[in-house]
Parts: C-alpha cells; sequence; structure tokens
C-alpha cells in the first residue's frame, strides 16, 4: 500500500466530489472514519468510496470496524488503541489486508510494532481541532524518534498542513494523514499535491 498520503473522511455523502478532487491531487489512501454513523450510512458510503477508489486506482482503508472492512473489500483496516487487538483482527481479516494502529507515544508505537501490523500511525504531531479531546501534540523530534525505533512504517497525523511537510519528510516518515487540510481546502486536488510527502 502506498503510505504517502491519507485523507480520513466521515460517513458522509456530501463529501464524495471532494474526496475525488483529493484523489486527483495524489491522495494514495483514502480512510473512512465512520465514527458516529449508523451501520447502513456507513457500508452505504463505504460502497461509494469503494467503487471511487477502485476507479482511481487508490486504496481504501476503514476505521475501526474489521466487519466494514471485509463487506466492502477494503485494502485496509486502521484501528485505535482501544480496538480490538491487531492480533484478533488479523485472525479475522487474513493475512493480505493491510493493518494499521494508531498510537500516541514512543511506548504505544513500539508496542504496535510487536503486533501483526503493517504500518504504525502516530500523533498528533501538531495540536489538531479534528478530535474533540485529541491528546497533546508531540512534535517533530518525537516523531523521528518513533520512526528510528518503529520496525514498520510510520505515518505522522495530527494538524499537519503544507507548511509543515518538508520537516516531516526530513524526520523519514513513511506518510501523513490528514482531515482539515483537505477538508477545508478552496482547492482540494491543489492542497492534496502539495501535501505529497
Amino acid at each position: 500500500m502506498d503510505l504517502r498520503l491519507h485523507f480520513l473522511v466521515p460517513a458522509d455523502l456530501a463529501w464524495l466530489p471532494r474526496v475525488e478532487q483529493a484523489i486527483e491531487g495524489g491522495v494514495t489512501v483514502v480512510q473512512l472514519r465512520a465514527k458516529d454513523a449508523d451501520d447502513r450510512t456507513a457500508l452505504d458510503l463505504g460502497r461509494r468510496l469503494r467503487q471511487l477508489t477502485d476507479r482511481l486506482d487508490v486504496s481504501l482503508v476503514v476505521n475501526d470496524r474489521p466487519d466494514l472492512a471485509l463487506l466492502l473489500e477494503a485494502d485496509g483496516i486502521h484501528l485505535g488503541q482501544t480496538d480490538l487487538p491487531a492480533s484478533e483482527v488479523r485472525r479475522l481479516v487474513g493475512p493480505t489486508i493491510t493493518i494499521g494502529l494508531s498510537s500516541h507515544t514512543l511506548a504505544e508505537a513500539v508496542a504496535a510494532c510487536a503486533q501483526p501490523i503493517d504500518y504504525v500511525a502516530f500523533g498528533p504531531i501538531f495540536p489538531t481541532r479534528s478530535k474533540e479531546a485529541p491528546a497533546a501534540a508531540t512534535g517533530l523530534g518525537a516523531l523521528a524518534e518513533v520512526v528510528r525505533q518503529a520496525t514498520v512504517p510510520v505515518v505522522a497525523i495530527g494538524g499537519i498542513s503544507p507548511a509543515q511537510i518538508e520537516g516531516i519528510r526530513r524526520t523519514g516518515a513513511s506518510g501523513v494523514a490528514v482531515i482539515g487540510a483537505l477538508a477545508d481546502a478552496p482547492d482540494p486536488t491543489k492542497e492534496a499535491s502539495a501535501l505529497m510527502l
């Protein structure tokens, strides 16, 4: 999976045009984040996203929901610290689907690497408005240390804008994941191009 640029999107059909524009700019992973949606709404949008990502040849990842990932034949599943353990999800989804795991501290990131996962997300690197109660921003120094100690690719997340891409690139991170940078952009295609790691 090309991890360079993840766009996290809610279960909202109104986002589909923006997602397509962002993919045209370089988004490599569309990540469905259906935290507040009912199951049928999440499945309906997921199917629309699957059609879009298939047509444009990018990956679809589903957050938190192995069942939804399987129904959608998604390319990956992304887990949080309080979701089902990665070892159990791996048993459920099999060996070929990509599994990512969020981490907020160096210890969590190192522990994640001992799980049957394919990448670890680390952050928030910078202050973010996309979560109601985000963890404290870690900064580029912490990201660089996670990259140094991790045994799987690292994806940076949290408050990332084009202005920070060069600093993130210097840490050796494999990708970035964004919500607001593309959700709020006047031109998602141009913004995605500027966010490419």
